[in-house]
């Protein structure tokens, strides 16, 4: 065959579509255990042991994926969970104690600005009594 030629293989009682790409032989895959796998498109025929690869439609070697591993992703998948819990509620401990701190110096501030009020009343009141008692003492020409 020459390069980039097409040809009909029989092989196994079925007729298959053979190309010659650059030293390759590959056979066009028509089998129907392969109809979910998209990106295989060709068998490469290198010997009659059946000794191919499969490949996409440019020739690259089609490699089955590697099987993942679920239950280290739904490992995985808890651990980050209850990593992203557990800063939620720091965070939230975190902003109850910022708003605890700022009631207690609210309150403080309040109480001690009524303390301060009253104190000045009492000082009032003791001079307002101070100056009635001297008042008493002293004598208004009419």
């Amino acid at each position: 065959m020459r390069y980039n030629q097409l040809a009909v293989f029989f092989r196994n009682n079925h007729f298959s579509t053979i190309w010659k790409n650059q030293n390759q032989l590959l056979v066009l895959v028509s089998d129907q255990g392969y109809l979910d796998h998209k990106s295989i498109v060709f068998e490469t025929l290198t010997d009659i042991d059946n000794d191919s690869l499969f490949t996409d439609g440019y020739g690259r070697i089609w490699r089955k994926p590697e099987a993942v591993d679920s239950s280290r992703d739904r490992d995985l998948a808890i651990a980050l969970h209850n990593e992203e819990e557990r800063l939620f509620h720091e965070a939230q401990l975190q902003q109850q104690q910022q708003q605890q701190q700022h009631q207690t110096l609210v309150n403080s501030s309040q109480s001690t600005g009524s303390s301060l009020r009253q104190s000045k009343k009492s000082k009032n009141k003791s001079k307002r009594s101070s100056d009635d008692d001297d008042d008493k003492d002293s004598c208004t020409l009419l």
